[in-house]
């Protein structure tokens, strides 16, 4: 059997032919057995369409649903190994804090911190030769905008949640602070929220909101933060 194309292309055909009415009386009576069962058997072919069409939609619904497992399942194993990387760097940095690299007999391991910077101990910029100078064009603030921002929304109801996104805005995973780094930050935060630690602000305050591993750079004692431990 024809396909619906050639079909439906027939039918037009005969259709005008017989509009055009010059036929005999036996012409016109083949012509409208030929109609009608062409129109059969597109009706026929019709059927066929659908149910081949509704079984391609389920085919689509299945292969949606298998993607959608796929994905979740992709997601799945790549927070594993996410979490197990955090693991990997919270062990090297609390073993080997100033040198974080270990070989295995399969692996070897290394966990790279930012470059050193260089350190000064003169403060009077006057001091330093004009060589070394390095003049910048003034940066934004998006810690402090977005600090601003945040007291702002918060105001006149200010809870641990707020408390919680100005330390999240404050420090960022993977990068390493001072003890004194962190003290200051933290303090400043409960001061600028007006509530209080459920005890004494130290560095080690930051445990109550990071994963962080004990690294010390040169003579600074400081934690390398690893994770946050709350996501808002």
């Amino acid at each position: 059997m024809a396909n619906i194309y050639d079909l439906t292309g027939d039918f037009l055909k005969f259709s005008e032919i017989a509009e055009q009415g010059e036929l005999t009386e036996d012409q016109q009576q083949m012509l409208d057995e030929a109609l009608a069962n062409l129109k059969e058997d597109i009706e026929y072919k019709l059927e066929g369409y659908c149910k081949v069409r509704a079984n391609f939609k389920a085919d689509i619904e299945a292969i949606k649903a298998e993607k959608k497992r796929l994905d979740d399942k992709q997601k799945v194993l790549e927070n594993r190994i996410k979490t197990m990387e955090d693991a990997i760097k919270m062990a090297i940095l609390a073993v080997k804090p100033d040198e974080p690299k270990i070989k295995t007999p399969l692996f070897s391991l290394t966990v790279r911190n930012n470059p050193e910077s260089v350190v000064m101990d003169v403060e009077d910029v006057n001091l330093i030769p004009e060589g070394y100078l390095k003049y910048k064009q003034p940066d934004i603030d998006k810690t402090k905008i977005k600090e601003a921002m945040i007291l702002k929304r918060y105001e006149g109801m200010i809870s641990g949640r707020t408390v919680l996104e100005l330390v999240n805005n404050a420090f960022q995973t993977g990068q390493w602070y001072s003890r004194k780094q962190i003290k200051d930050k933290l303090s400043k935060i409960y001061k600028q929220t007006g509530t209080l630690s459920p005890k004494a602000v130290t560095s080690f305050t930051i445990f109550d909101f990071y994963n962080a591993s004990e690294s010390n750079k040169k003579k600074n004692k400081g934690f390398y933060l690893i994770t946050r431990k709350f996501e808002l």
